[in-house]
């Protein structure tokens, strides 16, 4: 059976963090739990490809100032002429 999911990527604007999610709304609470700032949460994308919303969310981690979770497609340069945007 094929995955139906959407996977979202994310922007915590006052964490610096970013972040790849099949359950965004439980994924925020879990973020509050830990102590961490949710106001402002910004959603930069939705795929049905969990691949291709990492590698989206890894084009975002070569900025300095943004963390989030291990991802190994970090280096990888999305085009706006690719065909998932």
């Amino acid at each position: 059976m094929k995955d139906s999911k959407t996977y979202v990527v994310y922007l915590l604007p006052f964490e610096g963090y970013i972040g790849v999610t099949g359950s965004f709304k439980q994924r925020l609470a879990n973020h509050r739990r830990l102590g961490r700032s949710t106001s402002y949460a910004e959603i930069l994308g939705t795929f049905k490809d969990r691949e291709m919303a990492y590698r989206f969310e890894a084009t975002f981690h070569e900025h300095p100032s943004l963390k989030g979770g291990r991802n190994k497609y970090r280096g990888i340069v999305f085009h706006k002429t690719h065909k998932y945007f």
